[in-house]
């Protein structure tokens, strides 16, 4: 599963979003984080005290998925060290296979047996390895596709397994497989994590695959982080998105949907910049294919410091956390 930052970009505004259709320019939102008002209503502080205090503990549980992200670093890195042995092991059983014709049983160093199974099929020879105790309990398994394709499962006491798998340059790694539930996954891409997905379901019945919680990464830092994430109709839906940019929390959005048709969704977002609250968005619509952004209502700083209330405005959100919003003239 690939979840990507928001990154909402537009030059272009409709003069009125919700009857005129007519586009035109507006330099003022040339400046990041240079925020007017013409006519929306300056909130007192009573007023914007609700949507401070929800900022301030979403600042707190940012933090602590952003530490978290740290040791899920550590581990994915710890389980690619097993990875490379399992691509060592792999590439010696191939070595044995490609030497010799049909099923046949090789006696290891360790006292186990490695049944060898070759297929052909339209892509050439494939394998099937199955590594057996004495008791002809597998231990492990490999299963080869051809152009350095395969995957290795390591099976343990409690029915349980690991599977390693390889395929075009991306490692990924799955922890502790029982039935169609699994613990974590790791993907990896030119030797670097790109994320970790923690208690995944994936039922065969079509019932929604679910993901309890997603972790980003890019070069090692957590990019977002997604709890409650789903697939349905080849849509993600994710309950809650916390987004950063070089370690800084940039953005919080509820109830994210990101649809195949260029569409992406959230019922609400709070977004920040060096630890401040900047802006609040209610019910806001992307298009990807266009970057045309539109919610019901926002609150944000203006360049005079105060908060803002409009429901009639402009607004432009960048991926590095950079946003503008200025009430529609």
């Amino acid at each position: 599963m690939k979840i990507l930052p928001v990154a909402l970009t537009q030059k272009t505004y409709k003069t009125n979003y919700t009857n005129n259709f007519a586009y035109k320019n507006n330099p003022i939102l040339k400046n990041n984080f240079d925020t007017v008002s013409f006519k929306g209503k300056a909130l007192s502080y009573d007023e914007v005290k609700p949507y401070k205090l929800q900022a301030f503990m979403l600042s707190n549980e940012a933090s602590k998925h952003y530490e978290a992200s740290k040791e899920i670093v550590k581990n994915a890195y710890d389980e690619l060290k097993v990875a490379k042995q399992a691509f060592k092991y792999a590439q010696s059983a191939l070595s044995i296979a490609n030497k010799n014709f049909g099923e046949f049983v090789v006696s290891l160093d360790n006292g186990n047996n490695l049944i060898i199974k070759p297929s052909f099929t339209p892509l050439g020879k494939l394998f099937t390895f199955v590594e057996v105790n004495e008791e002809s309990i597998p231990i492990r398994s490999i299963k080869y596709y051809g152009h350095k394709n395969f995957d290795v499962t390591f099976y343990s006491d409690d029915n349980k397994r690991d599977i390693y798998d390889f395929y075009n340059g991306r490692i990924h790694i799955s922890k502790n497989i029982k039935g169609n539930s699994v613990d974590n996954v790791y993907n990896f891409a030119n030797g670097k994590l790109t994320s970790c997905l923690v208690g995944v379901s994936a039922p065969n019945n079509g019932a929604l695959d679910k993901t309890q919680e997603a972790y980003l990464f890019d070069n090692d830092k957590l990019t977002s982080y997604c709890s409650g994430v789903s697939s349905v109709n080849s849509s993600e839906l994710s309950e809650e998105r916390f987004c950063f940019h070089n370690g800084s929390f940039i953005e919080y959005c509820k109830d994210f949907k990101n649809s195949s048709d260029d569409m992406r969704t959230w019922s609400s977002s709070y977004h920040f910049k060096d630890g401040k609250f900047l802006a609040y968005l209610d019910n806001v619509a992307f298009d990807k294919s266009n970057r045309d952004t539109i919610a019901d209502e926002a609150i944000f700083v203006n360049k005079y410091g105060k908060y803002i209330k409009s429901s009639d405005f402009l607004c432009e959100l960048n991926s590095d956390g950079s946003i503008c919003i200025v009430d529609n003239e």
